[in-house]
């Protein structure tokens, strides 16, 4: 699959997310059966050469100089869980909330000039500074608290992105380690995204987003 491209299966159907051209696409019924038979694992893929041709067009696939079977993306980990019902009861400071108030904003005028890919790496390079393990749940529902005060202020609906971007980087501030994962779903389609440890869901609620299947976790 081309560098960039992200794939996930919704409903038997294909979705992708390319980074490099800030979309989401589908492939027709016919051509996605032809990818799906190309990624699969289990055997050397059936796979015309019309319809790699057209799956190379399509940016899906790409040329190798030396044969090797087809590598199908890793899948994000699912989440199974989310804090909405710790037992701690956390009061954010007000340092907190303005902290969350300020890094949203900033974070909301960078992914209307910045495009996705750069913001991926730069999750990718700050991810590189601190332990994948770190996970302070307490600081983190602080964290959150102090997110859903700011929400009073913040327009929280339609602005997933840069509010798990912000989460992301204050819980990085405080040494946990936090993923942004994007989720999609069809009929409509709709994309979401939030912060994640393991699996589980840090400021955001299980019932929300076990309705999209993640295709990207950064």
């Amino acid at each position: 699959m081309r560098p960039g491209v992200h794939h996930c299966i919704v409903e038997r159907r294909s979705i992708f997310l390319d980074l490099a051209r800030d979309r989401y696409f589908a492939l027709p019924a016919n051509l996605d059966a032809a990818f799906m038979r190309a990624i699969d694992s289990s055997g050397v893929p059936s796979v015309t050469a019309d319809e790699i041709e057209r799956l190379m067009k399509a940016g899906v696939l790409v040329a190798v100089d030396e044969p090797e079977a087809p590598i199908s993306p890793d899948t994000p980990t699912m989440p199974m869980f989310d804090r909405s019902t710790s037992p701690v009861e956390v009061r954010p400071s007000p340092a907190t909330v303005v902290g969350v108030v300020l890094t949203q904003l900033v974070a909301w005028l960078i992914v209307r000039i910045i495009p996705m890919r750069f913001v991926v790496r730069h999750l990718q390079r700050i991810h590189a500074r601190v332990d994948k393990h770190a996970g302070d749940m307490t600081a983190m529902d602080k964290l959150a608290a102090g997110f859903r005060v700011a929400g009073v202020l913040l327009k929280s609906e339609g602005n997933c992105l840069p509010r798990t971007l912000a989460f992301v980087w204050l819980a990085h501030r405080r040494g946990c380690h936090a993923n942004l994962v994007i989720g999609v779903r069809i009929n409509p389609f709709s994309a979401h995204c939030w912060p994640q440890h393991g699996d589980v869901v840090l400021n955001d609620r299980m019932d929300r987003v076990a309705q999209f299947q993640p295709i990207l976790r950064v």
